[in-house]
């Protein structure tokens, strides 16, 4: 089964050095997707040992295959009258739609995302249930970004882009987009969208445009955008609702007809870390984009622009740097990696803020008055915006941030990499005073499997070691500190829900692609909850973290379909 994409884009290629991030993108939504269950080790990349991941929609097709159950009879997973397995905990909570469907996410406003494969058709509906909506087709490619769903038409790489929401239905904004997930940023209200139109069919470059969800008040903000080069690698992303950016290389224009300098093609909008989750982007709070990787080797090549007031004015706020930008969460600064270090600009422009000479690259803390940020000699540092004094909270170590806790006190960081299968070594420490980071793995086989860090109430780091194939021994560790423990093995992914509570699934079978749903509080010493049995591997959580939404197929006949469950 191939690994499909979590966390909002804007902090996953926070996570990432630029140029790195690697995903297939030949495929669509019959094998694997969006917002399912991200790259294999948090930061959202390509995924375990499954490798690809594309942008497209649903989880893969399940060929008919046998289980041995543990008393030793044989149950066909097509469900061709088979039986459930001795103590295997069926469905239970609400079926909002039966039949063959494939959950492709879940909004932030707790609507369901999913392809009916009988119909052949993309729809939504909401978890507190009522008539679906359709909206596709079922090979759409898919990305959900908060509470918006964004499609592009059909299996091409450059194709008609759709915006849904349940404000507006669903609105056409381009008729040449680039089908990639991460070449879109939304803001946080889900009223606005920057993405790139008049794209070539080689996808060398676009244009750059921002518009309303409603399909009002689209404006062109760049032209020749360069697309393919992966030293300069487009990002954008939005601070909250009233400000966005973008950093990118741009080319002249192409005589009518041609497709430009190859360069490597697929690689200029890096299809992997997007923000497929849905109701996953619990990190989106960092206000970043590309930034607080390794900072080392960076070429300061790029342009950095952002856009606000009423009419979306452009501003060019930097040029000859790297192509990393973040925008703080209230819209008023802009963050930007120079030669002359880590800088702070006001969102319309002028003069910036020096925030350290030897800063790297971060993101803004939820209040919008600091940055946690790495530096190139793998230090961890934070500062305030205003009259900057950094402080070092680990000399060496720290080459950057795969999470940070909701109350900005912790980080989940790594001293190296394998960015093409997204493992790492990896440590947690403070994020507000110097300590010694505490190790969770020095192998190089750690990670997050692009979904949160922390709980929600920042009181456990939860996190994977071992893996392999694509699967995990899953972990929490309490920030106050204690031995970590182990909450299950052979972990697909997982979900911080409500309070001190993680969803995970465990005992994943790579021939069939399923795996037991359970809910764990970390805050106990109990064993997890059982939520159900052999449900498709790509589940997810509602937005308001309270529900489990999952399919199963198992059997087929009532007991098939989409399902929402409460967290216990």
């Amino acid at each position: 089964m191939v690994r499909r994409m979590l966390l909002n884009a804007a902090f996953v290629a926070a996570l990432f050095p630029l140029g790195v991030i690697s995903c297939s993108d030949d495929t669509n939504n019959g094998t694997g997707g969006t917002g399912g269950t991200g790259g294999s080790a948090g930061t959202g990349g390509t995924g375990g040992a499954g490798g690809a991941t594309p942008d497209g929609g649903t989880t893969d097709a399940k060929a008919d295959t046998t289980t041995t159950t543990d008393s030793g009879a044989t149950d066909r997973t097509d469900g061709g009258g088979g039986t459930l397995p001795d103590g295997a905990v069926p469905p239970s909570g609400t079926q909002l739609v039966p039949g063959n469907i494939s959950l492709v996410g879940v909004t932030s406003d707790n609507y369901a995302v999913y392809t009916d494969d009988t119909a052949g058709t993309l729809n939504v509906i909401a978890l507190a249930g009522g008539m679906p909506t359709t909206i596709g087709m079922g090979d759409d490619r898919v990305a959900v970004r908060g509470n918006v769903v964004v499609s592009w038409a059909g299996t091409a790489r450059v194709s008609q882009l759709q915006v849904w929401t349940a404000a507006h239905g669903a609105k056409v904004l381009g008729a040449s987009t680039s089908a990639s997930a991460t070449a879109v940023a939304v803001s946080s209200d889900g009223e606005h969208i920057l993405y790139f139109d008049g794209v070539d069919t080689g996808r060398t470059r676009g244009n750059l445009f921002i518009s309303g969800t409603d399909a009002t008040g689209q404006k062109q903000l760049a032209d020749s955008v360069v697309l393919n080069d992966t030293t300069c690698t487009p990002a954008l992303t939005f601070g909250g609702k009233a400000a966005g950016g973008a950093a990118f290389c741009t080319a002249p224009s192409l005589p009518e007809g041609g497709t430009g300098e190859g360069g490597t093609g697929e690689g200029g909008t890096g299809e992997g870390g997007t923000g497929e989750g849905g109701a996953s982007d619990a990190a989106t709070d960092a206000g970043a984009a590309d930034g607080a990787g390794p900072d080392a080797g960076m070429t300061p090549v790029a342009m950095v622009q952002s856009y606000s007031g009423a009419n979306w004015t452009v501003a060019t706020v930097a040029t000859n740097v790297d192509p990393r930008i973040a925008i703080s969460p209230n819209d008023t600064t802009v963050l930007v990696s120079a030669p002359a270090g880590l800088l702070a600009y006001p969102v319309a422009g002028g003069t910036p803020t020096v925030i350290d000479p030897v800063g790297g690259f971060g993101m803004f803390t939820t209040d919008s008055l600091s940055v946690i940020y790495t530096t190139p000699a793998a230090a961890l540092k934070r500062s305030t915006i205003a009259s900057p004094t950094p402080t070092t909270l680990a000399a060496s170590g720290i080459a950057g941030i795969r999470a940070k806790s909701t109350d900005d006190k912790w980080i989940l960081g790594y001293t190296m990499i394998d960015t093409r299968a997204d493992l790492s070594d990896l440590y947690l420490t403070s994020a507000t005073m110097t300590a010694t980071p505490t190790t969770l793995s020095t192998a190089m086989t750690a990670g997050l499997f692009g979904s949160d860090g922390f709980t929600a109430d920042s009181t456990h780091a939860i996190y994977y070691t071992d893996i392999a194939s694509g699967v995990g021994n899953f972990f929490a560790v309490a920030t106050s500190g204690g031995m970590p423990v182990a909450l299950g093995t052979n972990v697909w992914l997982h979900y911080a829900a409500t309070s001190s509570k993680v969803a995970f699934n465990d005992n994943y079978d790579d021939s069939t692609s399923l795996a037991d749903i359970r809910i764990a509080d970390t805050a106990q010493s109990g064993s997890p909850k059982l939520l159900v049995s052999l449900a498709d591997a790509d589940f997810f959580i509602a937005g308001s973290k309270d529900k489990v939404v999952y399919t199963w197929k198992y059997l087929t006949g009532a007991m098939a379909g989409l399902w929402v469950t409460a967290v216990p």
